[in-house]
């Protein structure tokens, strides 16, 4: 009879897989936070209802005659429920035959990375969704939306957009277009685009805007919104007690687990994670069309 404490090929290997596979998330993830600049990650407990919150009121006048009572200012500030911060969780599996026909690596750890590839493009979805639910428009200090015939002239506009709302704060804006749109603007013209956590984007793009370039955005389609207006909350999970999940740093943006099922002879890959895009203003969330001419 083998000694309890013998260790095994799969004690090893699982926790191997662990850290590997932890460690390529918390790169990537970080790469998107560094990308967004101010792409703020904020930790609560999971299933934290998470609010907007929208103040409201008006300033009365401070024209007041010598003895009289001030009019009072009122505002108020309501929150609209959105959504819970709760556990995503998927899970992988592998059977004897598979790792023994193509070796441990390439039946566990490379599908792992096809895993976590699209652990990562569900993310990338999720936030393209959520900008698409923004309520802002260019209105430019009129009363009715307002388009432009090209790419250029509809940055302009929102450049402009934001200028008006943001007079007097700090706003660093994010465009978010589809890569049709740009190619429609340059034509055969090169221009260099750089990469990070599967999302390309250009800095700097006409001297001015940093662009982010997604099939995502429906083409005709540019989102708009100061990068300080989006943050990423997220629960750690270090928190899913009792699960044993190996994180890679304090943050704990994905749990992983990988563990033998010997009562059918698979491998399991267990992965958990808790995060949503989030922002302070919906209506900051700028959507416009680009009114091209036929």
């Amino acid at each position: 009879m083998a000694d309890a404490n013998l260790i095994k090929s799969t004690d090893v290997a699982a926790k191997v897989a662990d850290v590997e596979f932890v460690r390529a998330f918390d790169e990537d993830i970080r790469k998107l936070v560094e990308m967004l600049a101010v792409f703020k990650p904020i930790r609560r407990a999971p299933n934290t209802a998470l609010k907007y919150y929208e103040t409201s009121g008006t300033l009365e006048s401070g024209t007041v005659a010598e003895g009289e009572d001030i009019p009072l200012s009122k505002y108020t500030r309501s929150g609209e429920h959105i959504v819970s911060l709760g556990w995503n969780k998927w899970a992988k599996s592998t059977t004897l035959e598979a790792i023994s026909a193509n070796s441990y690596r390439e039946a566990v750890v490379e599908t792992d990375k096809k895993f976590l590839s699209d652990i990562h493009k569900k993310f990338r979805t999720d936030l393209y969704n959520f900008l698409k639910t923004g309520t802002g428009a260019v209105k430019l200090g009129g009363n009715t939306a307002v388009s432009a015939p090209n790419l250029q002239q509809t940055l302009a506009n929102i450049w402009a957009q934001m200028q008006l709302d943001f007079e007097d704060t700090e706003a660093s804006p994010l465009y978010f277009a589809n890569p049709v749109d740009l190619a429609k603007y340059l034509g055969t013209a090169n221009i260099t685009t750089q990469e990070s956590f599967g999302m390309k984007y250009i800095h700097d793009f006409l001297g001015m805007y940093d662009m982010v370039l997604a099939s995502d955005i429906p083409a005709g389609t540019i989102i708009t919104t100061p990068r300080e207006n989006l943050h990423l909350y997220y629960a750690s999970a270090n928190e899913a007690e009792g699960f044993g999940f190996e994180v890679s740093d304090e943050t704990g943006y994905i749990g992983i687990h990988h563990e033998p099922t010997y009562k059918n002879m698979t491998f399991q890959t267990y992965a958990v994670s808790a995060m949503t895009p989030f922002c302070d203003y919906l209506d900051k969330i700028y959507k416009t069309t680009i009114a091209y001419s036929a």
